[in-house]
């Protein structure tokens, strides 16, 4: 993003989160979602996503079993934080799902 100059879930280069994690090659997963933010800490970061009722539903849905953090000098964003979540089938259906015993 800030190679870009540009702050948003949908990036003029990758596209959206659904482009982005059939593009990284994820297999099995069910579910995933993003926050973003900007602010000069990461305590502002996470109180500003802990007041919005989207990015905390992220933070605090229990069906995501994994989870990115990244933080980058934004520039004239500032600090950009980005959390990326992700929920996968479990190994056992995946395994099914992919022919294993």
């Amino acid at each position: 993003m800030a190679a870009h100059d540009f702050f948003s879930h949908v990036s003029p280069i990758t596209g959206n989160l659904l482009s982005r994690v059939n593009r990284a090659g994820f297999k099995y997963w069910v579910l995933a979602g993003e926050n973003l933010a900007d602010a000069p800490s990461a305590e502002d970061a996470f109180r500003a996503l802990m007041e919005s009722p989207s990015h905390r539903a992220n933070l605090l849905n229990p069906t995501y079993d994994s989870m990115g953090i990244g933080a980058v000098d934004g520039g004239d964003f500032g600090t950009i934080y980005v959390q990326e979540f992700m929920a996968f089938e479990s190994r056992k259906a995946a395994s099914k799902a992919a022919g294993k015993p």
